[in-house]
């Protein structure tokens, strides 16, 4: 079996050496967790597990073996990992896919925050391909109000998946002129 050198490893690209080290720190929480006699986690999952499905929107049950990103990929490895854990080990494990998350101190490089930028500077809005993408966007207090239900869920013998999202998936053009005309 050929690993990679260290020379090769260094080679990664930025992506692919985040992915492998957040699916690394993910085993070791949840080693640490088994340890300890934690007997309950929740995960912090991603819809990007669903990769290229095009049946939308998205449901729990769908297959999740096609990720097209070393991001997507490390997420269903935790995923696959929580399974374990809870077949293994017995713990209770709640796996929330997070769902285009927005609000307050939202990560710059993503689009909602690009779009209300240049909009309160008054530039125009870019918008990439003609805008007919759907996604399902979930303001950052219900994302939390998941994840306390998630952590507050006390039935025994339980492993779960879950989708936070508004479940109502929008055209990227159209949030873009709703966030728009709220802006004005």
């Amino acid at each position: 079996m050929a690993y990679l050198s260290k020379e090769e490893l260094s080679q990664l690209s930025e992506r692919t050496r985040k992915a492998m080290e957040k699916a690394a720190k993910e085993l070791e929480f949840m080693e640490a967790a088994r340890l300890r006699g934690v007997t309950k986690i929740t995960i912090a999952s991603s819809s990007s597990v669903y990769g290229v499905n095009e049946k939308v929107p998205f449901s729990e049950s769908d297959p999740i073996f096609a990720p097209i990103s070393p991001y997507a990929a490390s997420k269903l490895a935790c995923e696959a990992l929580g399974h374990v854990y809870h077949h293994v080990y017995g713990m209770d494990v709640a796996m929330l896919r997070f769902f285009t998350v927005y609000g307050p101190r939202q990560r710059p490089d993503l689009a909602i925050h690009k779009f209300t930028k240049n909009i309160i500077a008054g530039k125009p809005v870019t918008m990439f391909g003609d805008g007919s993408t759907s996604r399902d966007y979930t303001y950052v207090d219900d994302t939390v109000q998941g994840i306390i239900g998630a952590i507050r869920y006390d039935k025994t013998d339980f492993e779960n998946t879950r989708g936070i999202r508004s479940s109502r998936g929008r055209r990227s053009s159209k949030f873009g002129r709703r966030v728009w005309r709220r802006a004005r």
